[in-house]
């Protein structure tokens, strides 16, 4: 899981944390994140050959042209900027499979910030892995699953650790069959629906978060 340290701030975003250990919201795991390491940090530790693409867009020919050299059997992991449907052209620039994890339970839950409706909706939060397609959260699913939460997240638990948390570790599930999280499986009923992003009110709703700091 990457997680940039310069969009991390503490409960309304000022001072930056670098530490955090998310105690007590998945019943006995206890998880420590330091978020002073940086992205290149953790990807000169974690893989043999890192490239380094300067794009504003991953529909761009810059980035078509690396996906070009990536090998059938890799898979790639997609976690790009909120909103910015993959092209059909990128999609298919590499014969590599592409894996998102997205925060919600599909069909049920598509679009934005949905682990915001589901903790109200349901007292937790759902993580679905597709095949990504270029039609937003429609891919063929790969696995679902969801996690009951304990208490109630901060905002800053929510936006920076809880979600990212869960989808990182159900990427883990189907990459390796491991994960630090038990996900149950969860049906739902009822035509598939579209979220958008959450308004405050919603975020503090669902979150610990006092409605006077705002």
């Amino acid at each position: 899981m990457v997680l940039s340290p310069s969009l991390l701030g503490d409960e309304i975003g000022s001072s930056p944390k670098t530490k955090y250990q998310l105690d007590n919201l998945f019943g006995e795991i206890n998880v420590a994140f330091d978020f002073s390491v940086s992205i290149d940090e953790l990807a000169e530790t974690c893989a043999n050959t890192v490239f380094k693409v300067q794009s504003r867009s991953v529909n761009s020919p810059t980035v078509e042209h690396y996906l070009r050299d990536i090998d059938e059997e890799a898979f790639i992991v997609y976690s790009g900027q909120p909103g910015e449907i993959v092209s059909g052209e990128i999609l298919t620039a590499s014969k590599a499979q592409w894996l998102h994890a997205h925060g919600g339970l599909l069909p049920h839950y598509r679009g934005s910030t949905c682990c915001y409706y589901s903790m109200l909706a349901l007292g937790g939060i759902g993580v679905s892995v597709i095949q990504l397609s270029n039609i937003l959260d429609s891919g063929k699913l790969m696995e679902s699953g969801f996690v009951k939460i304990e208490r109630l997240p901060s905002l800053f638990e929510m936006d920076f650790v809880l979600d990212n948390f869960a989808r990182a570790s159900m990427l883990l599930k189907v990459l390796t069959g491991f994960s630090p999280i038990t996900f149950e499986p969860f049906t739902l009923t009822g035509p598939s629906r579209m979220y958008y992003v959450a308004h405050p009110y919603i975020r503090l709703a669902a979150t610990s978060q006092k409605l006077g700091c705002l």
